[in-house]
């Protein structure tokens, strides 16, 4: 590599990284508790009434803690007016809070506490909860209280004169610093931060029957809200200018473009959803739930479940512009995009997400569209 390139980096370096300032602490859940308590965390409570974690998942982590493992860090911002908003961990603190009997909802109402049951480690835990005064026999003892208090949880602090940018492109990358949180799930607080009817309006949309019916999703992907992710590339990618996908991730591109579309008054939001909903329609009425599956050519039938490429190819190439399709054409179009994948007319193997992109949306185009 040469001098001049790498001096060229070592500028990028240094600019890009006064753009953002972090700073981390150790500390314990007793002061995390009383930062909540005082109004100086944030947890976005609408968050909690959208993605909700299972009750063994809150058991396994109140047990980890209680024995001593290391949970991953905790990443905050820091707003201007000193509170730190709360990007990744949300179910965890929350978890945490229930177990405490403090977790708040949206309307400032204290939930119910946590009462916990037998682990795989742990099964004395079973019917126990932090206080339970009319059963105080079922109460955590207050030795186990002082320590679990005392546990150390590590956070990572955004701090506020970080640029605005850099803080959006740090939150859809948490993925690298061994967060447990997905892109989408990410991509979803921070549409809640922004533009809360926005948000409602893409979950109102994961409802619709056409779409739930198409795309047959597994629990896992329903968990992680995977159709969300799918009705967010929707959005953003059926009439992309595929050439804006170079030099950037898709995630990124994708968590860009929805905030600056969920930051602007003159979106036509009503617009999308009528897109939305003549596609779907089309699709499910010509292909029901095998509309997304692999067609093989060789059994002439699909199996399966849901592929990815198949909904770039299918549901973003209709979206472009459906009122451009005739819906008894997508059957055998369909077919025709598994027989040119089988061909190997059409390939994306060994590319990632980003280059698969740009190689599906452009086929779909000129699949349903009669566009070179």
């Amino acid at each position: 590599m040469s001098d001049n390139i790498l001096s060229i980096l070592e500028k990028q370096i240094s600019e890009r990284g006064k753009e953002v300032h972090t700073e981390s602490y150790s500390m314990s859940i007793g002061e995390i508790k009383n930062l909540y308590e005082d109004g100086d965390l944030d947890l976005y409570p609408e968050f909690q009434r959208f993605f909700r974690w299972e009750d063994d998942k809150k058991y396994r982590l109140i047990e980890s803690i209680l024995l001593g493992i290391p949970l991953p860090s905790f990443f905050v911002y820091q707003r201007q007016d000193g509170i730190w908003d709360v990007v990744d961990g949300l179910q965890r603190l929350s978890t945490i809070f229930e177990f405490m009997g403090i977790l708040k909802d949206e309307n400032k109402e204290t939930q119910p506490p946590l009462v916990l049951q037998a682990t795989k480690y742990l099964p004395s835990l079973a019917n126990l909860s932090w206080d339970n005064p009319n059963h105080p026999e079922l109460e955590i003892s207050e030795a186990i209280k002082r320590d679990f208090k005392r546990k150390k949880l590590d956070f990572n602090i955004i701090l506020k004169h970080s640029d605005e940018s850099a803080k959006y492109e740090l939150f859809d990358r948490l993925n690298t610093g061994g967060s447990t949180a997905t892109s989408q799930e990410v991509r979803n607080g921070i549409l809640l931060r922004e533009n809360k009817k926005v948000f409602l309006l893409i979950d109102e949309l994961s409802q619709n029957e056409n779409f739930i019916n198409t795309t047959v999703l597994s629990d896992g992907n329903m968990e992680e809200r995977f159709d969300l992710e799918l009705i967010s590339r929707f959005i953003i990618l059926k009439n992309l200018d595929l050439s804006l996908l170079s030099g950037t991730t898709a995630s990124e591109y994708l968590t860009e473009e929805l905030i600056k579309r969920a930051q602007t008054t003159e979106y036509d939001w009503d617009k999308e959803v009528k897109i939305f909903a003549q596609t779907f329609e089309m699709i499910n009425r010509q292909l029901g739930n095998d509309a997304f599956k692999k067609y093989s050519i060789k059994k002439a039938k699909y199996e399966g479940g849901f592929v990815a490429s198949s909904f770039e190819v299918i549901a973003l190439g209709i979206g472009y512009n459906p009122e451009n399709v005739d819906p008894e054409d997508i059957p055998g179009k369909v077919i025709e995009f598994w027989t040119a994948k089988e061909q190997g007319k059409i390939k994306w193997a060994g590319r990632n997400t980003t280059s698969r992109l740009q190689i599906t949306i452009a086929f779909g185009r000129k699949l349903f569209q009669n566009e070179d």
